[in-house]
């Protein structure tokens, strides 16, 4: 709350200051200008965000029918391995090594990336704190020969509001598997500006294509929260405070999988249960608390769920895993890691156990776990955790342990490769991948922990 409530202030603020006339009401998010002639030469220094945009956005198309996902033709030119903020601007590590600019921010700040499964297109969010957001997409090949000008997604000009004077901007992002089609859930800052505590958001899922074209919501406002779309790009889970369902993307039809009463947070959040897909996208796994946390009969009941959305129970653990404990299922649904907080706070011991039951689990002790992380294979499990400093281990599939060895906040699993971005002392970050064949530092003296994985 209090962070919001800071972040509302430092928005606002300048925007009195500079301009009074100028407030949330239809005010558009920033535009990128045309790019330096040689994008790859040195970053200047970081643009501060600015309260209020400096120019109006390409219009995107208004919304049509919606259309299959665009499959992707083979990549022309380099392609993004990863990508990452450097002074302000997004850059794109290209496969073969090398790193190319893809945007030229100049006003607000960048707030969300993703990389086409084909590393040739990359999308990101150009917004203010609590205050509006453009979504756009370029090409890696165009803005490696020197062209930054992105095409213009969403934005508050199409994308309706739920109560008049309501400014609509894309949340998170993610493309499609295979395609050129981006997914997007929206917030929205009502017309009077941020009023307290709370989520902001609309609840539901939009879909558009890289060219603008397609832009169509696919799950109304209310009905989704969290979603994960499928390896195979088929399907998307959706996670909402009350029901679990996925959605067809080529049939645009929603199936209802379960049902449960809404998870009582003692705040104005709504608990909105992870879910997590096998790699071959048949199947999904989610864990699902117990209404109050605090009860004494707490639990967290563990579901796989296939594509039509029929459920198949795998089992109940006992212990509150929303304030303090963790639990992850395995994608496949054949492992579930979970641990409780001790007396002082932190979770230190982890539970490994086989389902839907196991008369022997595994356990590994590991100080004050944060997170969990399951392989797509559900071999190998990433804990975070603080050991003096933010650390993470991965435990082996024969239960041993192995150290990165580096403070990591944040972890990706691209098949046997862990991608890991790491926190220096200074505050900078850095992202390096560990593969079979060893360790590689990808990229250093980053900024903020804005960064994407192909």
């Amino acid at each position: 709350m209090l962070n919001r409530s800071i972040k509302t202030l430092a928005w606002l603020l300048p925007a009195i200051a500079a301009q009074l006339a100028c407030s949330l009401t239809g005010a558009p998010a920033p535009t990128p200008t045309t790019a330096p002639a040689d994008p790859t030469a040195a970053p200047t220094s970081e643009v501060p965000p600015t309260a209020e945009p400096t120019a109006a956005p390409t219009e995107a198309p208004a919304p049509t029918e919606p259309p299959a996902p665009t499959p992707t033709a083979a990549p022309v030119g380099p392609s993004c391995q990863v990508a990452y903020v450097r002074a302000g601007q997004l850059y794109c590590r290209l496969d073969g090594g090398g790193e190319v600019r893809v945007t030229a921010v100049d006003g607000g700040s960048l707030q969300a990336a993703a990389i086409s499964s084909d590393g040739a297109w990359v999308a990101y969010i150009i917004g203010v704190p609590d205050g509006p957001g453009d979504l756009f997409a370029i090409r890696v090949a165009d803005a490696a020969g020197g062209t930054l000008t992105p095409t213009a997604l969403a934005n508050a000009t199409n994308l309706p509001g739920s109560q008049p004077g309501d400014i609509v901007s894309a949340r998170t992002i993610a493309f499609v598997p295979g395609t050129q089609t981006l997914l997007f859930d929206t917030r929205y800052v009502p017309a009077g500006g941020i009023q307290g505590p709370g989520e902001y958001i609309n609840n539901d899922l939009w879909r558009v294509n890289v060219d603008g074209s397609g832009l169509s919501q696919l799950a109304p406002n209310g009905t989704a929260g969290r979603y994960a779309i499928s390896p195979t790009g088929g399907h998307v889970a959706l996670s909402s405070g009350n029901t679990i369902s996925v959605l067809d993307l080529a049939a645009g039809s929603i199936a209802a999988a379960i049902e449960f009463d809404p998870i009582l947070t003692y705040s104005e959040y709504a608990y909105k249960p992870e879910a997590v897909w096998s790699a071959d996208g048949s199947v999904f796994t989610v864990a699902v608390p117990s209404v109050d946390p605090m009860a004494a009969d707490t639990h967290a009941t563990l579901h796989r769920i296939n594509t039509a959305g029929i459920e198949e129970p795998l089992g109940l653990i006992p212990g509150n895993f929303v304030f303090g404990g963790v639990i992850r299922v395995a994608p496949t649904g054949e492992r579930v890691a979970y641990g409780y907080s001790d007396g002082t706070g932190a979770v230190s011991a982890l539970t490994l156990q086989r389902l839907p039951s196991d008369p022997a689990p595994g356990g590994v002790t590991i100080p004050e776990i944060t997170w969990l992380n399951w392989s797509p294979d559900g071999a190998r499990l990433a804990v975070g955790h603080r050991n003096v400093v933010a650390n993470a281990q991965i435990v082996e599939p024969d239960g041993s342990l192995r150290s990165l060895d580096l403070p990591v906040i944040d972890l990706v699993w691209r098949g046997s490769d862990v991608y890991y971005l790491v926190v220096n002392g200074d505050g900078s970050h850095e992202i390096t991948v560990l593969r079979p064949t060893g360790v590689e530092v990808l990229a250093t003296e980053l900024g903020a922990a804005l960064w994407a994985v192909r």
